[in-house]
C-alpha cells in the first residue's frame, strides 16, 4: 500500500496544488494539445466502446503480473474511466487530468481522489510518486522526452511507469490531427526514449492486433475518419491478447503499443 499522504495532504508532496470542494486544483492553467470537447466525447461511448474495454482489460492484467509498488497516479486520466476499474479492483489509485469536464465525469464515476491540473503545474517533489501510469497521453506532448524526464525526476527509485500509445507513424491521419497528436510510437522508439529518459523496460507489447490493416484502408482509401475507439461492441473478440499479455508473451503486430518499465 501507498505511504503517501491521503487527498487532503497532497500539497506536501505538490506545492503546485490546492484543495477545493473535494478536489484537487492547480494554482496555475496551462494549455494542452487535446481537443476542448475530447474528453465529451470518450465519455459519451467508453462504457459502450470495445477499444476501451479491451484496453482495461490488458492493462489490469499487467498491473495484476507488475504490481503497483504504491499508488498509481493516473496521468491525464481523462474521465476516470480506467481509473475506477483500478479503484473498484482494489489500487490505491489518484487521477491527475487538466480537463475540467475529464474530472467531473470522474467524480460521477465515483472515483475517490481526483487532481485537476498537468503533471507540470502539479510541481510534484522529486522522488515522491511510486506508480504512474499515461494511457494514449505521451502523444499528446510535443516535447515527449522532457516528460518522461519529468516523469522519471518526480517518479520514487524503482517506481514502475505503466503506459500506452498510438503505433506506427504509416497510419498517421487526419483522425491523429484532430485528436492533438503530435506522432505515432513504435516499442523500440518508445523504449529507446524511455531508456533515454532513465527507464529500464519490464514489458513491452502491441495490442490490437487485428486493427492496423483496416485502419489503413479506411483512412487513406475510404476518407474515413473514425477512431477504433467509436465503436461500440460488448463482445471480448480480442479475448486472446488479453491471455497473451497474462502469459508475458509479447504481441509483434497492432495498433497500440503498451509499456511496463521501472525508473533505474
Amino acid at each position: 500500500m501507498s505511504t503517501l499522504p491521503s487527498a487532503p495532504n497532497l500539497s506536501v508532496i505538490a506545492p503546485g496544488l490546492e484543495y477545493r470542494d473535494g478536489i484537487w486544483y492547480a494554482k496555475t492553467q496551462a494549455a494542452i494539445s487535446y481537443p476542448d470537447s475530447g474528453n465529451a466525447e470518450c465519455y459519451a461511448l467508453e462504457d459502450d466502446s470495445f477499444w476501451f474495454q479491451h484496453r482495461n482489460r490488458c492493462l489490469l492484467t499487467l498491473m495484476k503480473k507488475f504490481p503497483p509498488p504504491g499508488r498509481l497516479f493516473d496521468i491525464g486520466g481523462g474521465n476516470g474511466y480506467q481509473a475506477k476499474l483500478f479503484q473498484e479492483s482494489g489500487l490505491a489509485v489518484t487521477l491527475l487530468e487538466a480537463g475540467a469536464e475529464g474530472v467531473q465525469h470522474a467524480k460521477q464515476r465515483g472515483v475517490q481522489e481526483l487532481i485537476c491540473s498537468t503533471l507540470e503545474q502539479a510541481q510534484f517533489l522529486p522522488g515522491t510518486l511510486p506508480a504512474v501510469g499515461v494511457f494514449d497521453v505521451v502523444e499528446h506532448i510535443e516535447t515527449d522526452q522532457a516528460f518522461l524526464r519529468q516523469l522519471h525526476t518526480a517518479m520514487q527509485p524503482a517506481g514502475r511507469l505503466y503506459l500506452t500509445v498510438p503505433a506506427y507513424q504509416w497510419l498517421w491521419s487526419d483522425e491523429d490531427v484532430r485528436a492533438g497528436h503530435f506522432r505515432r510510437y513504435t516499442i523500440r522508439s518508445l523504449s529507446k526514449r524511455l531508456h533515454q529518459a532513465g527507464f529500464t523496460i519490464e514489458y513491452a507489447s502491441y495490442l490490437f492486433s487485428p486493427l492496423p490493416l483496416p485502419i489503413l484502408i479506411g483512412r487513406r482509401f475510404f476518407k474515413q475518419v473514425s477512431s477504433p475507439q467509436q465503436h461500440r461492441s460488448k463482445a471480448d473478440w480480442l479475448g486472446f491478447e488479453t491471455t497473451l499479455v497474462r502469459w508475458g508473451w509479447r504481441i509483434p503486430f497492432g495498433s497500440s503499443c503498451v509499456i511496463v518499465a521501472r525508473k533505474i
